[in-house]
């Protein structure tokens, strides 16, 4: 529905995520839910979900968790909803996504760019996106 390139400094997929979000709202879609890798394992991104209405269904990393604060407590709620049935549905749709992206990076190019500058591989991106559109498209019609 969505992709956005941003700056790689640690917190850029939760804040494209927002964004994308956000977007998405302004065109009238309410996601009931958010499958994610561990990339999103962030206390208060969990909790800026929930605030939203949105469940996330994010895969916590391993290892103790600290219940001293809101963060904390966020992030074992949701390793505890890893034994939900619409957890587990998320986590499958989610390998569907990155086939999208192995499809991406193989076929439109973007394993190695050759553009700089930000705006210059978004377009990329956007466009190779619209092309792995297009190609679901014309398995969908033939069958």
């Amino acid at each position: 529905m969505a992709v956005e390139v941003d700056r790689a400094d640690g917190h850029a997929e939760r804040r494209a995520s927002e964004a994308m979000l956000d977007d998405l709202q302004r065109r009238g879609v309410e996601p009931a839910t958010l499958g994610t890798d561990k990339g999103y394992d962030d206390g208060a991104y969990l909790g800026r979900l929930e605030e939203r209405g949105i469940d996330p269904h994010v895969a916590i990393k391993d290892g103790p968790i600290s219940l001293d604060t809101d963060e904390g407590v966020n992030r074992w709620l949701c390793r505890a909803m890893r034994r939900s049935r619409g957890f587990q549905t998320s986590q499958r749709r989610r390998k569907m996504i990155e086939e999208a992206f192995g499809w991406i990076k193989d076929y439109a190019g973007m394993r190695r760019t050759r553009l700089v500058g930000r705006w210059k591989i978004r377009m990329q991106v956007m466009m190779a996106a619209a092309a792995y559109n297009l190609v679901r498209m014309t398995r969908l019609l033939a069958a």
